[in-house]
């Protein structure tokens, strides 16, 4: 991989308010259980719920989430937030701490929290977004200095896909299109939070039990391989189905890079190897023939690569055949990638603005000059495929957004196969 550092960035303005809330009661941030009066994990969750601000504790935030590539699968996002604790609010052990309820003899700072990260525009104050929503999993406490130095308490968080990861689920799916058959996943997982397209192509009717070991995120990602869609976790918290189609037409979001950019590129990272190469592809479906696609070009060039896999929930041979075909147009051929890029949220107020509200699955267009500038420019567009954000150094310090890249033709996901451990899920990068 190439690395380059494209622009030094001029601090033009603030960097964005890093809002960060809690909700300090025990609660499922996202299923249908109740917490008090609120129904969790619908829209109706920032409304009701009790979400106290803490965000003038915050020394830093970062935020991971996404894939790093094409055939890789998307895993939970990581919010982890660095707490000033000298004055032992978020300590578990402490009774005077506001989070200690002295009737219970119990303290709220504990693992299974909801937490919500908002952005605010330093040039827009009236525009906030949600960048990341997701629950405490675990407290990590720093102290320097003795008992008159300085203490932290870091919130290490991630969202729904790490519980969808570990709940097992009894579900018979019917003869449905993968968005159907991904709704009576949720609905089996009583997650509630969430937004599923239709899909593109039937799957044939499955009954998967807890026998099978088979977790929701199991049963939802193997259509990633049979249908070309992808299951994700958008930055608003909602567990995200998304098919093939709603790439398709996909309208360009930014724009970034180029002679004279609107939003500059600060640094850039460039791929071009044979890892994501495949030229013999061989898939097959449930109680179907095994189906095989070749470029016998890239078996010349580079020697024969093969991917295979078996066990798609896919309704015909026709479509797998299809899906083998697709991954031929993608992976036959090395390919010059832009990897990642970063911007700098502090150069202008449309790289603030696109670091905040772009997510993953968008489609933005990347314009890079090496040198020599007469060199001619490299003009792509991208479907972001992972994003992460960094606040430091509180209301003067930095805001950074890197971007994971794939191409126009990576609309495809991975072949997950259901009930193996050949793509086991994670939750970090």
């Amino acid at each position: 991989m190439y690395t380059a550092v494209i622009t030094a960035a001029v601090m033009a303005v603030d960097p964005p308010t890093c809002k960060v809330e809690w909700v300090p009661a025990a609660g499922v941030p996202w299923s249908s259980f109740e917490l008090g009066a609120a129904v969790l994990g619908t829209s109706a969750l920032g409304a009701s719920a009790d979400w106290v601000d803490i965000s003038s504790a915050v020394l830093s935030c970062s935020i991971r989430r996404g894939k790093q590539t094409e055939l890789l699968t998307y895993r939970a996002g990581l919010c982890n937030i660095t707490l000033r604790n000298t004055n032992r609010d978020f300590d578990p052990v402490y009774e005077s701490s506001p989070y200690w309820d002295s009737a219970t003899g119990t303290t709220e700072v504990k693992p299974g929290r909801a937490v919500r990260v908002t952005a605010i525009e330093s040039t827009a104050p009236n525009s906030e977004t949600v960048v990341f929503f997701g629950t405490v999993r675990e407290w990590a406490f720093g102290f320097t200095g003795g008992p008159d130095g300085f203490a932290t308490s870091e919130m290490q968080c991630s969202d729904a896909l790490h519980d969808l990861s570990l709940q097992n689920v009894t579900v018979s799916t019917t003869n449905a299109l993968s968005g159907t058959v991904a709704t009576e996943v949720l609905n089996a997982a009583s997650m509630t939070k969430r937004a599923v397209d239709a899909g593109d192509h039937t799957l044939a009717a499955q009954t998967l039990t807890n026998v099978n070991a088979k977790t929701a995120l199991d049963i939802i990602a193997f259509s990633e391989g049979t249908d070309a869609s992808a299951i994700w976790c958008a930055q608003d918290g909602n567990v995200t189905f998304s098919d093939y189609s709603s790439q398709e037409g996909s309208a360009v979001q930014a724009n970034f890079g180029g002679t004279t950019p609107t939003i500059p590129i600060e640094k850039i990272a460039v791929t071009y190897n044979s890892s994501l190469v495949y030229n013999d592809v061989s898939l097959q479906r449930v109680g179907g023939t095994s189906q095989n696609s070749t470029d016998s070009t890239s078996i010349t060039d580079v020697g024969k690569r093969n991917y295979t896999k078996s066990g798609l929930y896919s309704n015909n041979d026709i479509d797998v055949k299809s899906l083998c075909d697709l991954m031929l147009t993608q992976f036959a051929q090395p390919e010059y990638r832009l990897r990642t890029i970063t911007v700098n949220g502090r150069v202008n107020s449309a790289a603030q603005a696109a670091a905040i509200t772009l997510d993953i699955r968008m489609l933005c267009n990347v314009k890079f000059q090496p040198p020599p500038s007469t060199s001619g420019l490299i003009d792509q567009d991208h479907f972001i495929i992972s994003k992460s954000l960094e606040w430091r150094n509180g209301a003067q310090g930095s805001f950074m957004c890197t971007l994971g890249l794939n191409s126009t033709t990576g609309k495809i996901g991975n072949s997950w196969i259901l009930g193996t451990s050949q793509f086991p899920i994670t939750i970090g990068f």
